[in-house]
């Protein structure tokens, strides 16, 4: 027996087949053939290695578009194929983000390894945002007020400045921040001059927090004027004295203790 090979033949991208020519010969050199067909299929999926579960941090308040999420994505989440008979191409199946919490984002991604044949192997990997970036501060100033009685946290000038968090403003990359205040006490820092430090925190939808403070002098020149003192404030030692307090204290204050030399030195 001989045999004699045709040629192989893709019939479709899954398989192949060939002709083969089988001839019995005997001592006279008489021959017989008959023919026969091979065919060979590819019915075996490829393989996938690899590939592990993403996170990133939260950079907006559309998930989708996160810059680390759409690298993993795009590169199949580190998954690879291979096939024993051709080559293997990569695609993805994108799920839903899913809110876990206020703080995180998760999305679950198939990724599907395909032959030339349409046989597929797929795994599944998910990609968590997490948001752990304070959010961000800006703004804000001391803040001055003319007393207006003799409890400093009636003042109507402070409690405006307070209440308006003393100009501070908060952002969030990943969502929203709300302000907040914590009043520290009351000092005397001498007897014309009341103050208070306010914190102010910004806080965001995960509970980080952000905080600054500042602190709010308030004036009281006019109740020394009220108390019969002009003789007494019109001896240099104590124009001397105020000046030194009071410059430290702003612009406005400038002009108050301008005013005031001015009205004592007239008495």
């Amino acid at each position: 027996m001989s045999f004699t090979e045709g040629t192989w033949t893709a019939v479709n991208s899954c398989t192949d087949q060939i002709s083969v020519t089988f001839t019995a010969t005997d001592e006279c050199g008489l021959t017989t053939s008959t023919q026969f067909t091979f065919t060979i299929t590819d019915t075996t999926p490829p393989a996938i290695a690899g590939g592990a579960n993403g996170t990133g941090e939260c950079t907006g308040t559309d998930p989708a578009q996160n810059a680390a999420y759409i690298a993993w994505r795009n590169n199949f989440g580190g998954v690879t194929a291979t096939d024993i008979c051709g080559t293997a191409t990569m695609s993805f199946t994108e799920g839903t983000w899913t809110a876990v919490n206020s703080c995180t984002d998760q999305i679950s991604v198939t990724f599907t390894a395909t032959d030339e044949c349409g046989l597929t192997t797929s795994t599944q990997f998910t990609f968590t945002i997490t948001d752990t970036t304070p959010p961000a501060i800006a703004g804000g100033a001391n803040g001055t007020g003319e007393c207006t009685g003799t409890d400093p946290a009636q003042n109507a000038a402070y409690i405006a400045w307070r209440n308006n968090f003393g100009g501070v403003t908060a952002t969030d990359i990943c969502g929203t921040a709300t302000m907040s205040f914590t009043e520290g006490t009351w000092t005397a820092v001498n007897s014309c001059t009341d103050q208070i430090s306010v914190t102010f925190t910004a806080t965001d939808e995960c509970g980080l927090t952000t905080s600054t403070s500042s602190h709010s002098p308030l004036l009281i020149l006019l109740r020394q004027l009220s108390q019969g003192e002009l003789t007494e404030l019109a001896s240099a030692p104590v124009l001397t004295r105020l000046r030194t307090q009071l410059t430290s204290l702003g612009a406005i204050t400038s002009v108050v203790l301008q005013l005031l030399i001015f009205a004592v030195q007239l008495r």
